[in-house]
């Protein structure tokens, strides 16, 4: 997977029935397919915004994006034609956010490489001067920031923060005893074919993890787990949790291949990942089905 970005795309709703204000920003025409009612516009330049790995809004309702092997930047449309022509380093001093959370005005937490290593990171903008100058380690990672390390940060609608893992990676954490999730390991019956190329052939269950973490940052409670490599997660309008989980494409064709699925994120579930041939099929009893299965992705 690459996360590299020709450039940053924006989908907005345009109800033309609705309003004859004409749209300021380039529409990409027959590159995608939209609903109807939606168009894609363009509103930054590759060479603006370069290799965007994760985006989320500051409070003021601007984009602050994530750069590969950069720091955070703030995007800045300052004629207010709808097409930002500039940018603002945010925070310099961690690169390569897959997580991006704000916690308030001039309150940022990222999952990211920074100055004590992998890990969750808070960059504090005390005087508002949109630039970071105190960054605060929450927690460290065993795993690198890359693809399947750590990633999104979420706040639900109790207030906490909902953490995720890929399976390459895991919190430096005393995890609450009375997690949900707790106590997850192997117990594999039969000999297991592992990947000739060595992909994942060390990692053991809990493999890819979500955690809830309490809104002072410091409880840390194991949710799920037996993940791949879901790189984001959101809530439905009824405050489920689901995510978009990845497949391993080299086992395209094997029996114990798994396509790429929206899982219901139940607490305490263990959606089965380990690896080889090893995975738990949908219809054992002590993992849970997708919601649905799209295929290769």
């Amino acid at each position: 997977m690459k996360y590299s970005l020709a450039v940053l795309i924006v989908a907005a709703v345009l109800l033309s029935a609705c309003s004859t204000a004409p749209v300021p920003v380039e529409v990409l025409q027959g590159r995608f397919e939209t609903l109807e009612g939606f168009e894609v516009e363009r509103v930054a330049s590759s060479q603006l915004v370069g290799s965007v790995v994760n985006m989320t809004f500051d409070p003021a309702g601007r984009p602050a994006l994530a750069i590969e092997r950069a720091g955070v930047f703030l995007l800045v449309d300052g004629d207010g034609d709808g097409v930002f022509e500039k940018t603002l380093e945010y925070a310099n001093q961690i690169h390569t956010a897959h997580g991006m959370h704000y916690l308030g005005p001039g309150d940022l937490l990222v999952h990211a490489e920074g100055p004590d290593g992998p890990g969750l990171y808070r960059l504090l903008d005390r005087d508002r001067d949109d630039r970071a100058e105190e960054v605060q380690l929450i927690a460290l990672s065993d795993g690198d920031i890359q693809e399947h390390g750590p990633h999104q940060i979420l706040e639900g609608a109790d207030g906490h923060l909902y953490v995720l893992f890929g399976n390459h990676a895991y919190p430096e954490v005393r995890v609450s005893p009375d997690s949900p999730s707790r106590g997850l390991r192997e117990d594999q019956l039969l000999p297991r074919y592992l990947d000739p190329r060595g992909h994942a052939n060390r990692i053991r269950a809990p493999a890819g993890t979500i955690h809830r973490l309490s809104p002072d940052l410091s409880e840390w409670r194991q949710l799920a787990a037996g993940f791949r490599n879901p790189f984001d997660i959101a809530f439905d309008a009824s405050g489920e949790l689901f995510t978009f989980e990845a497949d391993m494409e080299w086992d395209l064709g094997l029996p114990w291949f798994k396509p790429v699925r929206i899982l219901h994120v139940i607490p305490g579930a263990d959606y089965g990942w380990r690896t080889g041939s090893g995975k738990f099929p949908s219809y054992y009893l002590d993992t849970l089905p997708s919601v649905d299965e799209v295929g290769r992705g």
